[in-house]
């Protein structure tokens, strides 16, 4: 998709539910940010509130590119700064405990946004890792999590640079194409 041919009532439209995408998202902000500032800032000290603060900027950022990029039609569905035992338990759904447990080993943050149109889903899974064979093993058993869903019947796109993975999960081919092309 390319926004420079996109016609102007589509980027009017689109504008529009960016921003009130962006209303919703500041008023979560102003309720959900205070609780994490202060938890991660008690739990790690100064270091604590600078992660909130990416994590914050890093889900603003994505709101931005993915709702611009599906276009009018697509809204924001659900967000969630996610841990370590968010993945650990979310992987343990598909996969034996013991590959959940050493897959979710090594995490150092992360996030999901969902986006809907109301008749397709496309979630954005992006995560840190402490090195890059943390990375990797995620990656492997992200993989093997998609494919033991059996008839669900997603789509799953995935990149892995370094020590940071990103999964794109879709109910739909062309909206996940999307999706992964505005991410890149």
């Amino acid at each position: 998709m390319h926004l420079t041919t996109t016609s102007r009532p589509r980027r009017s439209a689109t504008g529009l539910i960016t921003a009130v995408c962006f209303a919703v998202f500041s008023v979560l902000s102003r309720v959900y940010m205070p609780a994490v500032m202060t938890t991660d800032a008690e739990r790690y000290g100064l270091i604590g509130a600078a992660f909130g603060m990416v994590s914050w900027l890093f889900a603003a950022a994505l709101l931005l590119v993915v709702t611009a990029a599906l276009g009018a039609r697509w809204g924001d569905l659900d967000a969630m700064t996610i841990g370590e035992e968010w993945l650990r338990a979310m992987l343990a759904l598909r996969l034996p405990e013991h590959e959940a447990d050493a897959a979710a080993a090594g995490w150092d943050g992360g996030g999901y946004r969902a986006f809907s149109d109301g008749d397709h889903v496309v979630v954005v899974l992006r995560t840190a890792w402490d090195s890059d064979a943390d990375a990797a093993a995620f990656a492997a058993a992200l993989r093997g999590w998609s494919s033991a869903a059996g008839d669900v019947g997603g789509h799953v796109g995935m990149d892995v640079a370094g020590t940071s993975v990103t999964a794109v999960f879709g109910d739909a081919q062309g909206p996940l194409q999307t999706a992964i092309a505005a991410l890149r």
